[in-house]
């Protein structure tokens, strides 16, 4: 009840009147969004609209489709909270909702419904290796980039099985991550004039595996017009986690079935199978044992072609449709975070036994993913090369006392 009251009181405008200011309110196509006030690092007001759907829950039978545009809603939608993150394991339990297609809206407060002189918009997405992250991740909110005049959108969008498993075939065809991120882009095109932004000056940015999606945002042709430049930051559309062909899903989808008493015989069986199950089976310790088994030094649920069709996201290989020509010809920015997966560096010297690893192992490892990227006569020259700069004559001890990151 007391919930319900406060509604009220902010659907007529009391509640406002009674704190002594006056919130952010904005009319968009499907119903009115009630917001909040915050600060930038340097003071700044910014008007920020939190938890927007832009697509349908994917739950039930809604599990491993395209998404659907999301209901309009009567009366005023409080968005003031962050929205649920999309299943993902934090490494001890299951966190999330399935009900996590949502995006956030931080705009200057003075700019908020003015058609006059509409700013440029950036959209951001997330990146943690396509299992991970959500669109309010610490050090990826407006603080910064709201010291200047413009409006920046931030998204969540399906992770690891829920966002990226295949069957090969129209059953389940795959990228539903990627389809999520299409969604919010016209989701952007069709109401961010309301919140003063200009929806033909939008930057695509993105991390890790946000930049990964960027990249295959300029193969797809489900997007043409919906972004006009991009940033792409430590990723790339080439790397061997970013994409496998949709042939190697069979035995990823079949391993997953197995091990949850699923039928096999057919997609159509595995998938309804599948959709039965909670979100704590599907991402259980069991799954997690057999991804991490199966394909060392990359990802099991990632981007991948999928059969033609009307709804496709991407049909080809990166490199075939690169070859081709297919990549838009936008303005961008490219190049590497700082500190470039440091997280990997510190773990290597603070457990002695994969540091171990590491040390009995280092031309071996170099062989391993330096063989995605280059010739096998290449390869050797890289390697040796690399272990004379860092490692002085095979001896890595004085590695502990430099920093060397490893790009990944």
């Amino acid at each position: 009840m007391k919930n319900l009251f406060i509604k009220f009181l902010l659907t007529i405008n009391v509640f406002d009147f009674c704190l002594g200011y006056s919130f952010p309110r904005v009319q968009i196509r499907d119903g009115v969004l009630h917001g909040s006030i915050h600060k930038t690092r340097n003071g700044k007001n910014i008007s920020s609209f939190l938890s927007i759907p832009y697509a349908q829950p994917p739950v039930g039978n809604l599990r491993f489709r395209n998404p659907i545009p999301c209901l309009a809603w009567t009366g005023v939608r409080i968005a003031d909270t962050d929205a649920n993150q999309c299943p993902q394991h934090d490494g001890i339990s299951v966190v999330g909702n399935e009900d996590c297609l949502y995006l956030n809206v931080y705009i200057p407060k003075q700019n908020l419904g003015s058609t006059k002189d509409l700013l440029p918009v950036m959209v951001w997405i997330h990146g943690g290796a396509f299992i991970s992250g959500n669109s309010s991740s610490t050090g990826y909110g407006p603080d910064y980039l709201l010291d200047k005049d413009i409006i920046f959108v931030s998204l969540n969008y399906r992770l690891g099985v829920l966002g990226f498993l295949s069957t090969g075939d129209l059953e389940a065809p795959g990228n539903f991550g990627l389809k999520d991120q299409v969604l919010a882009l016209k989701w952007v095109q069709k109401n961010i004039r309301a919140f003063g932004g200009n929806p033909k000056r939008v930057t695509l940015f993105g991390q890790s595996a946000g930049a990964v999606s960027v990249g295959l945002h300029l193969l797809s042709e489900t997007n043409n017009g919906l972004f006009h430049q991009y940033i792409i930051q430590s990723g790339s559309v080439l790397v061997p986690w970013g994409y496998q062909d949709c042939s190697q899903y069979k035995s990823h989808v079949k391993d997953l079935a197995f091990i949850h008493f699923c039928p096999t015989s057919n997609s159509t069986s595995i998938i309804n199978c599948l959709r039965s199950k909670s979100i704590d089976e599907l991402l259980d310790y069991r799954s997690i044992i057999v991804d991490n088994t199966k394909r060392f030094g990359q990802l099991i649920w990632t981007p991948t072609n999928e059969p033609e069709s009307e709804d496709a996201f991407l049909t080809d290989s990166p490199e075939n449709l690169i070859a081709n020509n297919t990549m838009k010809d936008l303005p961008f920015i490219t190049g590497s975070v700082g500190n470039e997966a440091e997280i990997l560096t510190e773990a290597l010297n603070s457990t002695q036994l994969l540091y171990n690893f590491l040390e009995a192992n280092v031309r071996n490892l170099i062989d391993y993913f330096m063989g995605y990227y280059l010739k096998p006569h290449d390869v050797t020259q890289l390697r040796e090369e690399i272990i004379s700069y860092y490692f002085q004559e095979s001896d890595i001890n004085h590695i502990r006392n430099e920093k060397v990151f490893i790009t990944t």
